[in-house]
């Protein structure tokens, strides 16, 4: 079934297959299939690595009890390592410049937003202040999320400042969108804080820790392994590299964990750290709000399991516990200046709830968008452990796969969801891989299920990443542009400096003489011996003998696309402008002066010769036809 439904998505063999006419998901044939092999090998790689480590702790488990410390650090270690790399070879498919691509992601207003939000926040007390009133104004994703996301990007601007590293990290990262003049009037030192979102596949990566820990507590070892083995090959954590859905696992389970252990072992302190977790989780997403239900779920049955070691006065207790770690972080936020966070909320579900999607049509596209990005097999495996788990309840109760299928089916029936529930869902992954591979345990103890149910994912991962643009950034690599390149009339002009930095090689306009309403060209050859920051603007005035502005033409080098933040440093940039001379321009000797001005200000680059501006050619305007 799996097998056939790849190549059903890899030839597109019906549309619906990729989501209803509402909304789907983009299909695009690769256009150099040979970078794919590099994203194969990596991951054939880990998978039979992956098998065969966690192969030997599984045996050694059964045969001596127990493993290592050392064994079992190293296994994890190797999986979290993993996951970046993985990430990175499949990115490799689209572009080899991987770095380009992270920072696309980061940047772009459109697949993200949240820096373009943050690198604009100078207060932070103020931006939360007003944050519902300028949440209109963000780009669409900030417009419906709470203000944690932006307000990281700030944060890290202080540590990155340390020795100049987020100046050096701006000042790598600027080329990649040069001729973008709203991220281009971002300081070195905020454009670096967009790494915090380049590194998300190894922050993400940590989710591996809380993974296995509550795997082992819950559902035992050998699940604990394999779940750990097979998440770095779920479709929907893989392919979202960079985005910070990606990112949200690593607290949902931790958040879980934590319930766990505090329930477990009644450590009132760990379930308040539980509430805590998810009440700075829901300052990053509003959607992570809906893991109060399975977790709410689970600790209902896990006690009503355990009723005969509990009384109602210590369930309350704990329970108050979490909800004091819950409350404590949302009464941090209300104590600070602005309306509080209920109003935030409300301002994001009118954005959300707004979105016209059909309630009965996505009701079954989200179990399937969910679905089948976790993994074929996977959700099958999921089904079948929440139906076995339901029916062995009372001879045998397994709370975390009942309490998850729950969430699920209340998560959709509830209409909140407006599809895209692949990316949006990525939080609920690690339950639904414990849920897939404690199932398939009921099915068999034998050892080639969890060899056959890899390789699927393997192959559903790579044709997903081939076949399936699941982020589509807008923004595109930057190349010089062609046609642009000019020459300068040969032995006029000398070299000439603005600034500091930028170097006026060679100049000419022509014709000398014209007439009136005839154009002039100035032809001009520029070099810079550093990168530069600012895309100074060029200005060309005509200025007659009293010194009165006859006609100009400002604009940015070679037609306003390649402005001075893309120069090479020591790369000549030949440049020109045509300057339109009005029909009525009493003749006469004219003289045209060439210069920079910042974009912002208006404030002119200073001539090493004296002044702002150079004469760059005279032109004599004459009656005569």
């Amino acid at each position: 079934m799996t097998l056939l439904f790849i190549w059903a998505i890899a030839t597109n063999a019906h549309p619906a297959l990729r989501g209803p006419d509402e909304w789907r998901w983009v299909y695009a044939i690769p256009g150099q299939p040979a970078r794919h092999l590099i994203g194969a090998v990596v991951v054939g790689l880990y998978a039979a690595l992956a098998l065969w480590w966690g192969g030997k702790l599984v045996a050694g488990a059964a045969l001596a009890g127990a493993v290592s410390r050392r064994q079992l650090v190293g296994f994890l270690l190797f999986c979290f390592l993993s996951v970046p790399v993985i990430q990175v070879a499949l990115l490799a498919g689209e572009s080899p410049d991987v770095v380009e691509q992270l920072y696309f992601r980061a940047v772009s207003p459109g697949s993200s937003g949240f820096f373009s939000v943050g690198s604009i926040i100078d207060d932070p007390v103020d931006f939360l202040a007003r944050y519902p009133e300028l949440m209109p104004t963000f780009p669409v994703h900030p417009q419906r999320y709470p203000p944690g996301i932006p307000l990281l990007f700030y944060a890290s601007r202080t540590p990155l400042a340390v020795g100049g590293v987020g100046e050096t990290l701006g000042s790598y990262l600027r080329p990649y969108q040069c001729t973008d003049l709203t991220l281009m009037r971002i300081s070195n030192g905020v454009m670096g804080t967009a790494v915090l979102q380049m590194l998300l596949p190894l922050f993400s990566a940590l989710v591996v820790f809380p993974l296995f820990a509550l795997a082992r507590r819950t559902l035992g070892w050998e699940t604990a392994v394999w779940a750990v083995a097979l998440y770095p090959l779920v479709p929907s954590f893989a392919l979202w590299a960079g985005r910070w859905d990606q990112f949200f696992p690593l607290l949902t389970v931790t958040a879980w964990y934590l319930l766990v252990v505090g329930l477990m072992e009644r450590r009132r302190l760990v379930l308040l750290l539980s509430g805590v977790a998810i009440g700075l989780a829901v300052l990053l997403s509003f959607g992570l709000l809906f893991m109060l239900v399975p977790m709410g779920l689970w600790a209902l049955l896990w006690l009503a399991d355990q009723r005969r070691n509990w009384n109602w006065r210590q369930v309350i207790g704990c329970g108050l516990w979490f909800v004091a770690g819950l409350g404590l972080v949302w009464l941090v936020y209300e104590l600070l200046p602005g309306p509080g966070l209920l109003t935030v909320w409300r301002v994001s579900m009118d954005f959300h709830l707004g979105l016209a999607r059909s309630y009965w049509l996505w009701l079954g596209y989200h179990l399937y968008d969910f679905g089948i990005f976790l993994g074929l097999p996977l959700a099958l495996l999921c089904l079948f452990a929440f139906v076995y788990a339901l029916w062995t309840a009372r001879r045998d109760l397994t709370p975390l796969p009942i309490a998850f299928g729950l969430g699920i089916l209340l998560l959709d029936l509830s209409g909140t969801a407006r599809g895209e529930v692949a990316r949006v869902w990525i939080f609920l992954t690690p339950f639904a891989v414990m849920c897939a591979v404690w199932g398939m345990q009921r099915l068999t103890a034998a050892r080639w299920p969890i060899l056959l149910l890899a390789g699927l994912l393997v192959v559903q991962l790579l044709v997903f990443n081939a076949y399936l643009r699941v982020v589509s950034t807008g923004l595109i690599h930057i190349t010089p542009p062609n046609g642009q390149a000019v020459s300068i009339p040969a032995g006029q002009g000398e070299q000439v400096q603005f600034g500091e930095h930028i170097a006026l090689l060679a100049y000419a306009v022509t014709p000398a003489v014209i007439a009136p309403g005839e154009a002039i060209t100035v032809h001009l050859l520029w070099q810079t011996a550093v990168r530069l920051d600012t895309p100074y603007t060029v200005f060309n005035h005509l200025v007659n003998e009293r010194g009165e502005l006859a006609a100009q033409q400002d604009g940015m080098p070679q037609a306003d696309n390649w402005p001075t933040t893309c120069w090479r440093p020591g790369e000549p940039v030949a440049d020109q402008y045509v300057i339109q001379t009005p029909p009525d321009l009493p003749p006469g000797a004219y003289q045209l002066f060439t210069g920079w001005y910042a974009p912002d200000s208006g404030v002119r680059l200073p001539v090493s010769a004296g002044g702002d501006a150079v004469v760059t050619g005279a032109v004599i305007i004459s009656d005569q036809p």
